[in-house]
């Protein structure tokens, strides 16, 4: 049984061939067995455990806002202009 929910959490292999891989023989005997030792179904189990990667993943690579220095935004452009022709005259 841990064979096939590792490979239905972590492949995109057909219920078929997880059910051949993990030595279930069928797909239905691999059904009956998960259905009666979890209650769902091997499709439904893959569709509720990616789910909950994708939003583990998805909260994962949020990225977080950058802070906006404010030190440049605190003169004025024309008084930086003012400033760089008086050094450069002299």
């Amino acid at each position: 049984m841990e064979r096939a929910r590792h490979l239905l959490e972590s492949t995109d292999r057909s219920v078929d061939q997880v059910a051949r891989d993990a030595g279930f023989g069928t797909a239905q005997s691999m059904r009956r067995h998960l259905q009666s030792a979890l209650g769902v179904t091997p499709t439904a189990y893959r569709r509720t455990f990616r789910a909950e990667n994708d939003t583990a993943a998805a909260l994962r690579n949020r990225r977080r806002p950058q802070k906006v220095s404010t030190a440049r935004a605190t003169r004025p452009a024309s008084a930086s202009a003012a400033a760089l022709s008086k050094s450069s005259t002299g």
